[in-house]
């Protein structure tokens, strides 16, 4: 079952460390803790900067187990995709692990609860097919 974040105790100290990491790896451009809001949604290209920044810095050299760039990710809506955020979603395209749909992005959409399962089991199977632990 999921909580609303405003039920959950969360430790001040815990959330400015994560803050602080997020700025500092470029994960998030909001300076201010007050402004950073972890309770708001997250877009799709929001989430493939994430996703990105995960796979690169957890899995290092393994990195998503390289590109693919036969893929096709030039989506019909990239003009509406945040140019500071563009080279993430086609990265994360290329590792297959954000595929949109109809050619089409949908970049400032919010990540689904379905869309989040779907991104972490892409991650998961290209994981275990390569014999990697996340452990």
């Amino acid at each position: 079952m999921l909580f609303p974040l405003s039920t959950i105790a969360i430790d001040d100290a815990l959330l400015a460390r994560a803050h602080t990491y997020a700025y500092d790896h470029q994960i998030t451009s909001v300076q201010s803790l007050n402004r950073f809001r972890p309770e708001l949604s997250v877009t799709r290209e929001q989430a493939s900067k994430m996703i990105v920044w995960f796979a690169r810095d957890y899995l290092g050299d393994n990195y998503f187990f390289r590109a693919d760039k036969s893929i096709d990710c030039d989506f019909l809506d990239k003009a509406f995709i945040s140019k500071d955020l563009r080279s993430h979603v086609i990265e994360s395209c290329r590792f297959g692990i954000f595929k949109g749909s109809d050619k089409l992005f949908n970049p400032k959409g919010n990540l689904t609860r379905w869309q989040a399962y779907t991104v972490l089991s892409r991650i998961t199977n290209k994981i275990w097919s390569t014999g990697d632990s996340l452990m």
